[in-house]
C-alpha cells in the first residue's frame, strides 16, 4: 500500500473548471478559510458582529465612513434610505439621524478636510457636516422674495435703497449666492428704518441667513447683518449708511454672483492639502480641485481638468497614493504628478483606452499597503505608482469572475481587513439580486477565498475602516438590510452578539425551529436577518433559512425544505468552511484502489464537527460525521474502499464556534497495472 502526503493546501481558490487542471496546493472550493499562514496552512476565519440591535430601515448601506475631528471625537457614519445617521458600537443601540434628502440608489463617497467630513452623494450633490449636522456642499441660492415696510424712526438716509440677502451655515461657514433680485425700498422722512421680513421652509439645510444693503440710492451691496433663520424671519434696520463697511464678496456693482462649487459627484479625495471632487454632474469625465488650504473653487480653467472627455467612458473614482493622484475611468488610468501650483505638475496614462483596463467597477477600489486594488472589465488588478501597468492578480478565480452580474457593476463593493490583511470584493452571481460573495485576496500570499457571510444569506453594499470598541481598526460591513456588522470580531458565529447559539430543536414547522430552554436575543430586531441552520437528527443534511422574526424560544424562518423537528441541532449565525481539493491521480493515468482518507486537524478549544468526504473520477460519496470536544491535534480516518483513477478530498464544518487548523491529509491507496482509457 502506498501513502500519499498532502501537506500544502493554503494556497486557496483555484475556480478552474476542469478539476484535473486545479493546481498543486490549490482548492477547488476553499469557503470562508484564511490563506495567509503559510503554504501548509489553511483555517477557518472569525465571525461577524452586528453592531446595533434596531436598524434604521431595511434598506442597502450606501454609505459607511468614520469621522473623526481635531478634538479625536469619532462619529460613524451610515447612509441609508436617504438618511445620514451615526451609530455607536453598543449591540443595544439604535442610530441618530444627522441629515435626511439624500439619493437613495447608489454609493457615496467621504473624506475629511478642514475638520468637517465631506461627502460626494455619488450623483446628486455634495455634502458637508460635522459629528451633529450635515449640510450640501454647495447651498442653494434663495429663491423667495422677502418683504420691506418702512418703519418709523430717522435713523437711516431719505432715499431708494436696495436688499439682498444669502444663506448661510454658522456650523461649515459655507455661503449660498445671493437672492440675485433686488428687492427696492424708498424711505421718506420719518420713516427711515426698514422692517426686513421672511417665510423660510422647514426643511432648509442651512441656520442663518445673511442680509445685505445698498446704501442710499447706490447700486454697491454691503454686508448689513447675519441673522439666525426662523419662521417668520423678521429684522429692522437701523443702520445708517456711514456704519456700512464690509463690502459683499457675492456682488459685484452690478448684482449678484454665483459661487463656483461644484454640485455633484461620484467621488471626493483629499490630496496635498485640496478637495478633489471626481466625476462631476453634468461631466463626468472632469476633475475640479479646491484652493488650498480651502473649501473654495477657482473660476478658471486651471482648477480642472477633463481626463479624455471624447471617449465615452465616466470618470469614476480618484486615490491618493504614494503623493500622487490616481484616476480611474472605466477603461483607463491616468496620475496627476507634483502640485497644481507647481510648474512640475503633469499628466500621465498608465492606460487607456484601447488597453482597457480600467476600474470597471468603480466602487471595488481600495487602496492597500501593496497598492491599490480592484476590479476591471477582464479581472482583479493591483497597481500603484512606478509599476509600468496594472498587474492582474485574479488569474485563479477568472472562471468564477465571468459568472457575475454586470448589469450590477456599479454596486459591486471592494474593502481592505487589516487584521488578516486581505482586500475583500463583494459581488453579485449571476441569478443572484445583492452582493452575496465575497472573495478575500490575501495580500501577503496572493491567494484567495470565498466569504460568504451568514450561509450568504449576509450580502454585502459596503465596506469601511471603522475603530472597534477596543480602538482597533477593523473592516465594517453594510448590508443590504440596514444592518452593519464588525468583520473579524471575537466570535465564531455571524450576527449573533448575545443569547443562544445553538441547541437541540424541541420542535418545529416548516417556518419555524423551537426550542423550549434557548433564550434567543430578542432586544431591538432580535436575529431579524441572521440565518438558522439545521441538520436533521441522524443524518448529515444541514438546511439553512433567513430569521424573519424570533421569540426568545423560536425562530420564525423563510420555508424550510424539510421541517425542523425535535432533536435536530440547529446554529444561529453559522459559518461554513468547506475545503475541496484538486483530483489528485499522483501522476498517473491508471486505475488505483483507494483505501483511506487520513485527516489530521488542530481544534481550538471548541467542540468542533466535521463533515468529511471525496469524489473518485467525479462520483460524491456520502460524508462522515465527526464530533470533537478538544483542544489538540486528532487524526480522523475516512474509509473510502473505491476503484479509480484519481480522487478529491474534501472537508466541511457547519456550525458555531468551530474554529479549527486543516494540518496535513494522507491518501492510501495501491496501483492496480491497470490503463484507464484515454
Amino acid at each position: 500500500m502506498k501513502r500519499f502526503l498532502i501537506d500544502n493546501f493554503g494556497r486557496g481558490l483555484d475556480t478552474t473548471r476542469n478539476p484535473t487542471l486545479v493546481r498543486p496546493g490549490y482548492a477547488r472550493i476553499s469557503r470562508n478559510l484564511i490563506h495567509n499562514r503559510g503554504e501548509d496552512r489553511a483555517e477557518l476565519r472569525a465571525g461577524i458582529d452586528r453592531v446595533y440591535a434596531t436598524r434604521p430601515s431595511a434598506n442597502p448601506v450606501y454609505g459607511l465612513f468614520e469621522y473623526i475631528n481635531n478634538a479625536g471625537t469619532i462619529t460613524r457614519l451610515i447612509q441609508v434610505n436617504g438618511s445620514l445617521r451615526s451609530f455607536t458600537l453598543s449591540p443595544g443601540d439604535t442610530t441618530t439621524e444627522i441629515d435626511s434628502g439624500h439619493q437613495t440608489t447608489g454609493l457615496a463617497r467621504f473624506t475629511t478636510f478642514l475638520n468637517f467630513w465631506i461627502e460626494a452623494d455619488a450623483r446628486d450633490n455634495n455634502y458637508i457636516g460635522n459629528g451633529t449636522a450635515g449640510y450640501p456642499f454647495q447651498i442653494n441660492a434663495p429663491t423667495s422674495n422677502p418683504s420691506l415696510a418702512l418703519a418709523s424712526g430717522s435713523d437711516m438716509s431719505v432715499g431708494a435703497y436696495r436688499y439682498d440677502y444669502a444663506r448661510y451655515s454658522s456650523i461649515t461657514g459655507e455661503i449660498s449666492p445671493a437672492y440675485g433680485t433686488a428687492s427696492s425700498i424708498t424711505t421718506t422722512t420719518g420713516n427711515q428704518r426698514v422692517a426686513f421680513t421672511l417665510t423660510l421652509a422647514t426643511s432648509e439645510q442651512f441656520d442663518q441667513l445673511r442680509i445685505y444693503r445698498t446704501r442710499v440710492g447706490g447700486t454697491q451691496y454691503y454686508e448689513l447683518t447675519t441673522q439666525n433663520t426662523g419662521s417668520p424671519m423678521s429684522y429692522t434696520d437701523t443702520t445708517a449708511d456711514a456704519s456700512l463697511t464690509t463690502v459683499s464678496t457675492i456682488h459685484t456693482s452690478a448684482g449678484a454672483t454665483n459661487t463656483n462649487r461644484p454640485v455633484g459627484a461620484t467621488d471626493v479625495v483629499y490630496h496635498r492639502g485640496r478637495i478633489h471632487l471626481i466625476g462631476l454632474t453634468g461631466n463626468r469625465s472632469r476633475h475640479r480641485w479646491s484652493q488650498l488650504n480651502s473649501y473654495s473653487f477657482d473660476s478658471t480653467t486651471d482648477a480642472r481638468h477633463d481626463v479624455d472627455a471624447d471617449d465615452g467612458d465616466f470618470l469614476f473614482r480618484g486615490f491618493s497614493y504614494d503623493g500622487a493622484l490616481i484616476l480611474m475611468k472605466d477603461h483607463s488610468i491616468h496620475i496627476m504628478n507634483g502640485d497644481v501650483d507647481e510648474l512640475s505638475f503633469t499628466w500621465q496614462v498608465v492606460s487607456d483606452k484601447e488597453t482597457g483596463i480600467g476600474c470597471y467597477c468603480p466602487f471595488t477600489g481600495v487602496a492597500t499597503p501593496i497598492g491599490v486594488i480592484f476590479q476591471g472589465e477582464c479581472g482583479v488588478y493591483l497597481y500603484r505608482p512606478g509599476m509600468r501597468e496594472p498587474q492582474r492578480i485574479s488569474d485563479s478565480i477568472q472562471d468564477d469572475l465571468e459568472d457575475l452580474d454586470y448589469s450590477r457593476r456599479l454596486l459591486f463593493v471592494g474593502g481592505f481587513d487589516p487584521c488578516n490583511r486581505v482586500y475583500l470584493l463583494s459581488v453579485t452571481p449571476s441569478g443572484a439580486t445583492t452582493n452575496t460573495r465575497t472573495y478575500a485576496y490575501f495580500i501577503d500570499t496572493g491567494y484567495w477565498s470565498d466569504w460568504r457571510y451568514g450561509m450568504g444569506n449576509i450580502d454585502v453594499s459596503n465596506w469601511a475602516l471603522i475603530h472597534n470598541s477596543t480602538s482597533r481598526m477593523k473592516a465594517y460591513l453594510g448590508e443590504s438590510e440596514g444592518w452593519v456588522y464588525e468583520s473579524d470580531a471575537d466570535t465564531g458565529n455571524d450576527g449573533v452578539t448575545s443569547g443562544t447559539e445553538s441547541g437541540t430543536a424541541t420542535g418545529g414547522t416548516s417556518t419555524t425551529v423551537t426550542d423550549t430552554g434557548a433564550a434567543f436575543r430578542t432586544t431591538g430586531n432580535g436575529l431579524t436577518d441572521i440565518t438558522a441552520t439545521v441538520r436533521a437528527a441522524g443524518t448529515n443534511s444541514y438546511e439553512s433559512q433567513e430569521i424573519s422574526s424570533n421569540t426568545g424560544t423560536i425562530l420564525t424562518t423563510a420555508t424550510f425544505t424539510t421541517a425542523p423537528a425535535a432533536s435536530d441541532a440547529y446554529y444561529v449565525g453559522a459559518i461554513e468552511g468547506i475545503l475541496s481539493l484538486g483530483r489528485f491521480d499522483f501522476d498517473d493515468a491508471g486505475y488505483k484502489r483507494f483505501h483511506a482518507i487520513n485527516f489530521e486537524f488542530q481544534s481550538q478549544s471548541h467542540s468542533i464537527q466535521l463533515l468529511l468526504g471525496f469524489t473518485v473520477d467525479g462520483d460524491t460519496q456520502p460524508s462522515t460525521i465527526t464530533a470533537f470536544s478538544q483542544s489538540s491535534i486528532f487524526r480522523i480516518s475516512v474509509p473510502v474502499n473505491r476503484i479509480g483513477v484519481g480522487i478529491s478530498p474534501y472537508i466541511r464544518t457547519v456550525g458555531v464556534d468551530h474554529p479549527f487548523e486543516i494540518l496535513k491529509v494522507e491518501i492510501d491507496y495501491d496501483l492496480l497495472g491497470v490503463r484507464s482509457n484515454p
